[in-house]
C-alpha cells in the first residue's frame, strides 16, 4: 500500500505558522513597549504594527500526551481553584435556555494574528491546537454538566481545563483551534454495529459520530450548544472548529462503517452541518473546518475518497455553508520526503498522474498550489484553508528534511488561500539539526537570512530534481513554487509604496516601525499589496473615523491605488455603485483589481495580489447591482442590504443561478404578483429590470405579439430576456 499513514499516530508538540497579523488584541514586544508613541498607536488595530509573537501548538492523541499537552490548562486552573475562582470538581445543572453568550466573538483573528513563528522547543506559545476527544472529561474537564437541551437531559465533561486554557491564550493574543474526534469506546454515539474491525485490514482509531440517528443527533447538538456557546465569546473563542480527521480517508480516522463515496460524505456531513449550524448559531466568525488528508485524485484503492471528489461531494449536501479546510500536506510518500522528485517516486507504484496538474494523485509541498488553485476555482476564495499538520521525516537524511520543509513551508505560507501553517515535530518528523536551523530562519525577511536557506537547501534539490533552479539563490524559489515573488523585492521601495498610503489615505507621516511591520508583512507574502491597501482604506479605524462621504472616499481610491485624481465618469459611476448596496470593501475591490494599480505596483516592485471581501454584497459589485434592479426595477421599491445580502449569496455559492433569483425570488414573489401587472407594464418590467434601460418601440411589440398570438407565457418572456445576449 503506498499510503503507511503514521502507524502510532501520536500528535505532540507542533511548530506553527500563522500568515496574518495580530492586531485588536497583540501587544507590542517587550523591548519596543515603552518606545510605542500615541502616533504610532493610532493607526488603528490594522494600520499600526502588532505584536512580533512567535507561534507554537501543542496537540494529543493518547491519555499520556493528552496530560501533557493540558500541563499548562491544569496549572492555571489549580491556581484558580486556589484563588476561588473555580468551584471543586462536581456537576452544574444548565439550561441551554439560560445559557446565553453577552458578547460572542466579532472577529476573525485568523486575519490578526501573529505572522511570527518559533521552534516549539523554545517553549514559546502563540497558536494552539486541541484534539478534543468529545464526552471524555480527562484530562480537558474539571467535572461534569447536566445540560437541560429541547426537552431533553444530557450528561457530559464541562470543558473548563479548555476552558480556562483557551481564555488564557485569547487574553494573550493567541488563537486557539479545537479538533472534535469520537474514540472507539464512545461508540454509543457511532453507527449502528461499527466497530474497530473495517475489514479492509486497517484497524479504525477514531469513529464518526451519528447524526443521522435521532437520539444520537439530540445529544450530539446539545453537546455543541454547550460548547458553542462555552467557546463563543470574546473573552474565550476556539476560532477554528475541525470536525473530524482525515475525513476523506475514514477506515483510520474517521468509521463510519462504509466504504462507499456515497454513504462516507453523507454521514460526515450530517455531522458537520450539525457542528456548523450550531457555532454560527453563537458567532460568525468561528471557522469550521472539513479535514483533509494529501490524497488529491487518490482514493487509497477504494478505502477512502480522493480530496478533490470529496469536497465536490460535500459542497452539494452542505447547503451552502461557508467551509474552511483542516489540511495535511504530508509528502506524497511519507518514507521518502524527496517531494521535488514526486513523480519519478509515484511512478515507482504505477502512479503516472502529472504531479503538477489538476489531476495529481497527492499535494505536498511541491505541488500545493494545486489545492487552493481547485478551490478557488471550483467553490470560490470564501473557502479558506489552515494547515493544521504536516511533518517531514529524517528518513533520507537532514539535507532532505531541511529541503522539503523548507519547500513545504514556502508553498504553503505563500499561498493566498491559507492563513495558517502547522509543523507537527514530534518522533520521527522532530526536526534535525540543519532542518531547525533552516526552520528558525526560512519566514525571516532579512536577506541574508532568505540567502542562507537558499543555499543550505536548494543545492540538495538540484541536485536530483528533473527541474533544477537556474541558481541557487532566493530568487530561484519561484522556478519551483509558482506562489514564491519571482524576484526578490527590495525592502526601500517596499517601504516607500507603505510610506505613501499612510501619507495619502491617513494623513501623516508613520513611524519607522509601522513602516517596517507593513513591509515584512508583503516581503514574507503573508499580505498580498492589495491587502495591505485594504488595512488602509476600509480597514483601519483611523481612515473611518475621517468620516468620508462617498465622493471623497472614492477619490481616496484613486490617489492611493492608481496614483491620480479620479476622471468624471469614473467617480460618478463608482460613487452610484455605492447607492446601489456595494459596499466600500467592494468598491475598494474594483481598484485592487485594476491595470493601474499593478501598475503602480511594478513602480515599486512588487505585484497587486488578492483581495477578497468578506461581505457578499462587496465580492461582485456587478452582481450586487443587479439585485439591487430587482428590488428597484422588478418590485418598485427600494432594497434592504440584508436582503441584497441574501441573494448574492445564493448566487456566489452556487444554490441559484442569476437567472433562478430574477424569475424564483423576484418575478414570482407574492410581492410582484400582488401587483397584476398588464402584459404591457410586464414587458416594461423586464427591460428595465434585465437591460437597465427602457424598451425600445420594436422589441416591445414583437414580446406582446408573441404573448397574445402565440401563447407565450410570462415565464416565457422571462426565459427570453435571461437568455438575451445584452
Amino acid at each position: 500500500m503506498l499510503k503507511k499513514k503514521i502507524t502510532a499516530f501520536v500528535l505532540a508538540t507542533a511548530l506553527v505558522v500563522s500568515l496574518f497579523p495580530a492586531t485588536v488584541f497583540a501587544q507590542a514586544p517587550e523591548e519596543t513597549q515603552g518606545e510605542e508613541t500615541a502616533a504610532e498607536v493610532s493607526a488603528t488595530t490594522d494600520a499600526s504594527a502588532p505584536a512580533a509573537d512567535e507561534a507554537s501548538v501543542n496537540a494529543d492523541e493518547e491519555k499520556t500526551e493528552e496530560k501533557e499537552v493540558s500541563a499548562e490548562a491544569d496549572a492555571l486552573a489549580d491556581k484558580k481553584l486556589e484563588e476561588g475562582e473555580l468551584e471543586e470538581e462536581g456537576t452544574a445543572v444548565l439550561n441551554a435556555s439560560d445559557f446565553m453568550v453577552s458578547n460572542p466573538l466579532n472577529f476573525d483573528a485568523f486575519a490578526k494574528a501573529s505572522t511570527k513563528k518559533t521552534n516549539t522547543e523554545e517553549g514559546v506559545q502563540t497558536h494552539h491546537f486541541w484534539n478534543l476527544f468529545m464526552f471524555e472529561d480527562d484530562p480537558m474537564s474539571r467535572g461534569t454538566v447536566e445540560y437541560h437541551y429541547n426537552g431533553g437531559v444530557y450528561s457530559f465533561p464541562d470543558c473548563e481545563t479548555l476552558y480556562q486554557a483557551v481564555r488564557q491564550a485569547n487574553a494573550a493574543g493567541e488563537t486557539c483551534t479545537v479538533q472534535l474526534m469520537l474514540k472507539p469506546d464512545q461508540a454509543g454515539l457511532a453507527y449502528d454495529g461499527v466497530s474497530t474491525d473495517t475489514g479492509t485490514g486497517q484497524t479504525a482509531k477514531y469513529f464518526q459520530p451519528d447524526a443521522q440517528t435521532a437520539a444520537k443527533r439530540n445529544k450530539l447538538e446539545a453537546y455543541m450548544d454547550y460548547m458553542s456557546k462555552k467557546f463563543g465569546s470574546n473573552e474565550a473563542h476556539v476560532d477554528a472548529w475541525v470536525v473530524g480527521n482525515e475525513v476523506n480517508m475514514p477506515v483510520q480516522w474517521n468509521w463510519s462503517g462504509t466504504t462507499n463515496p456515497d454513504e462516507i460524505v453523507n454521514r460526515y456531513s450530517a455531522f458537520y452541518n450539525l457542528v456548523y449550524d450550531q457555532v454560527r448559531e453563537v458567532n460568525n466568525y468561528s471557522r469550521v473546518c472539513v479535514c483533509l488528508d494529501h490524497s488529491f485524485s487518490n482514493n487509497d484503492q477504494g478505502r477512502g475518497v480522493a480530496g478533490k471528489d470529496f469536497l465536490t461531494k460535500f459542497n452539494a449536501s452542505c447547503g451552502g455553508r461557508d467551509w474552511s479546510i483542516a489540511y495535511h500536506p504530508y509528502p506524497a510518500l511519507l518514507e521518502n520526503p524527496v517531494i521535488w522528485n514526486d513523480q519519478a517516486i509515484l511512478a515507482g507504484y504505477g502512479l503516472t498522474n502529472d504531479v503538477n496538474s489538476q489531476n495529481a494523485d497527492f499535494v505536498d509541498g511541491s505541488n500545493y498550489n494545486q489545492l487552493s488553485t481547485f478551490v478557488t476555482n471550483t467553490f470560490g476564495p470564501s473557502h479558506r484553508i489552515i494547515v493544521t499538520e504536516f511533518g517531514i521525516n529524517s528518513n533520507q537524511g537532514e539535507d532532505v528534511q531541511a529541503a522539503a520543509l523548507a519547500m513545504t513551508y514556502y508553498a504553503t505560507s505563500t499561498d493566498p488561500m491559507t492563513d495558517a501553517v502547522i509543523y507537527q515535530g514530534h518522533d520521527q518528523y522532530s526536526l534535525t539539526n540543519k532542518a531547525k536551523e533552516v526552520w528558525n530562519i526560512v519566514d525571516s525577511t532579512n536577506p541574508a537570512d532568505q540567502e542562507q536557506v537558499a543555499q543550505m537547501v536548494l543545492p540538495t534539490i538540484n541536485a536530483t530534481s528533473p527541474n533544477k533552479t537556474s541558481t541557487n539563490s532566493y530568487s530561484a524559489w519561484h522556478e519551483l513554487i509558482p506562489t514564491m515573488p519571482s524576484t526578490v523585492a527590495n525592502r526601500t521601495e517596499v517601504g516607500k509604496f507603505v510610506t505613501r498610503l499612510y501619507e495619502i489615505c491617513l494623513g501623516r507621516t508613520p513611524a519607522q516601525s509601522e513602516v517596517d511591520y507593513w513591509v515584512d508583512q508583503m516581503l514574507t507574502g503573508k499580505r498580498t499589496s492589495a491587502e495591505v491597501g485594504a488595512a488602509f482604506l476600509v480597514d483601519a479605524d483611523e481612515m473611518k473615523n475621517k468620516n468620508l462621504s462617498d465622493k471623497e472616499f472614492v477619490t481616496c481610491c484613486y490617489r492611493a491605488m492608481m496614483g491620480r485624481e479620479p476622471d468624471e465618469a469614473g467617480l460618478n459611476d463608482w460613487v452610484n455603485k455605492m447607492g446601489q448596496c456595494v459596499g466600500r470593501n467592494g468598491v475598494y475591490l474594483g481598484f485592487a483589481n485594476s491595470k493601474e494599480f499593478a501598475t503602480l505596483c511594478a513602480g515599486y516592485g512588487v505585484t497587486p495580489g488578492t483581495y477578497t471581501p468578506s461581505e457578499w454584497n462587496d465580492k461582485n459589485p456587478n452582481l450586487t447591482q443587479f439585485i439591487y434592479r430587482q428590488y428597484t426595477k422588478c418590485l418598485g421599491r427600494t432594497a434592504e442590504i440584508a436582503g441584497v445580502k441574501y441573494w448574492c449569496e445564493q448566487v456566489l455559492t452556487g444554490q441559484r443561478t442569476v437567472d433562478q433569483v430574477s424569475t424564483e425570488g423576484f418575478f414570482h414573489s407574492p410581492e410582484f404578483l400582488g401587483k397584476n401587472m398588464s402584459d404591457e407594464d410586464f414587458v416594461e418590467t423586464c427591460y428595465a429590470t434585465f437591460f437597465d434601460r427602457a424598451s425600445d418601440a420594436a422589441g416591445k411589440a414583437d414580446w406582446l405579439n408573441r404573448m397574445k398570438s402565440q401563447g407565450l407565457s410570462r415565464d416565457g418572456v422571462l426565459d427570453g430576456f435571461c437568455n438575451s445576449p445584452e
